[in-house]
């Protein structure tokens, strides 16, 4: 869409066209358009700001820290705030290490009623309100940049912002004795919280249109990743990088990072038999038998064999180990094994038989593996007091 604005007209220095000067992109947190209006993706897109936009249902798990903006358009559903503010540790952090988080209107004649988003370093309160025109306090602000001296609208808000305000924060457009507009700087980053109805008074060309055009291109200027120290070397400081160690960032999603995966490429939570050795590297797996018990028949079952091919149970209850014919290196890791029980696996490597262990054996600690001696696969131990 073509407008009469430009992210050209900021301070000198800060940003020359309308395209990032530097690697960023922003994050849009909504359900819904502000007043039915693409006006900011449009926006974003005309500077050149790469972005995506993310729902309520996915913020929480959203890496806020790979982007350099945090934005939260006007009037969300209680949703959109309900989530923002369940994030909010993660949104302070953001803006303390450089990031640059915008805030739009969302309290008075918004679709929320109920719920308001949080802001770093402390909300603001504001008063419905009709302002219709508001004084450009700080004309050399980025924010202000281009704009008259008092600025119009119809209206140009529906409240104004009046107490909540901190030491630093600069007041850059005033409305009827209250604040319309504030930047505060947080940490390394900046925050900036607005009343304005900016996505719709971008199409209708009014001055408040030219402060959201303002802030995209500021941000864009000046929101930055935190970067060092980055031990990983994946482009996320240490202070934000849910993986400092492994810069794949725990590439099989199983919430365990990949320098202390114990089985990359499967999830580490899935134990069968509890071994402490995830499933998907459990090769040759010996499950507990079944009930486990002295004076009756007992189940035992292997799985993540080699399929079709012939596995033999073996027990022992004497300490040392014995060499597997035929394969150089591999061991039962005990003395004097008695051959149990044997089976051929299915074609998904499991399988097994049963057992009789008579009454006398109750009481008795034995040492169990499974052998598929065509593989050279000794499975891990079951120790078992029938």
């Amino acid at each position: 869409m073509t407008t009469r604005w430009s992210a050209a007209v900021l301070v000198a220095g800060a940003l020359t066209t309308g395209t990032a000067a530097h690697a960023q992109s922003a994050l849009v947190v909504q359900d819904i358009d502000p007043f039915g209006l693409t006006s900011l993706t449009d926006e974003l897109a005309a500077q050149g700001i790469p972005f995506t936009v993310v729902g309520s249902a996915d913020l929480a798990t959203t890496n806020l820290f790979v982007h350099t903006m945090l934005i939260l358009p006007s009037c969300q559903p209680d949703a959109v705030y309900e989530a923002w503010n369940a994030r909010f540790s993660d949104i302070e952090l953001f803006a303390s290490v450089g990031g640059f988080v915008a805030i739009h209107h969302a309290q008075w004649q918004c679709a929320s009623a109920l719920v308001f988003p949080q802001v770093p370093g402390g909300s603001v309160d504001s008063t419905p309100d009709f302002v219709f025109v508001a004084d450009n306090l700080e004309p050399s602000h980025p924010l202000m940049a281009g704009l008259p001296l008092v600025l119009t609208g119809n209206p140009i808000a529906y409240e104004r912002i009046d107490s909540g305000l901190l030491p630093g924060d600069t007041l850059v457009l005033g409305a009827n004795s209250g604040i319309g507009v504030l930047h505060r700087p947080y940490g390394l980053g900046n925050v900036v919280v607005g009343t304005p109805l900016y996505e719709a008074a971008y199409y209708l060309r009014e001055d408040a249109g030219q402060v959201m055009v303002n802030e995209l291109a500021w941000g864009a200027s000046v929101g930055v990743r935190c970067t060092a120290p980055d031990a990983d070397g994946d482009g996320l400081c240490d202070a934000v990088d849910v993986c400092p160690n492994d810069p794949a960032d725990d590439s099989d999603g199983d919430g365990v990072c990949g320098d202390v995966d114990v089985c990359p490429g499967f999830d580490d939570h899935l134990d069968a038999d509890g071994d402490g050795i995830p499933d998907g590297c459990d090769v040759l797996d010996l499950l507990a038998p079944v009930p486990g018990l002295a004076g009756g028949v007992n189940a035992w079952s292997v799985v993540n064999g080699t399929p079709l091919e012939p596995v033999v149970l073996v027990g022992g209850t004497t300490a040392g180990s014995v060499a597997v014919p035929g394969c150089p290196g591999l061991v039962v890791p005990f003395a004097n094994p008695v051959v149990l029980g044997a089976a051929n696996t299915n074609a998904s490597g499991g399988g097994g038989g049963s057992l009789f262990v008579p009454g006398a054996a109750s009481g008795l600690t034995v040492q169990l593996t499974a052998v598929q001696p065509s593989s050279c696969l000794v499975s891990d131990v079951e120790l078992v007091t029938l």
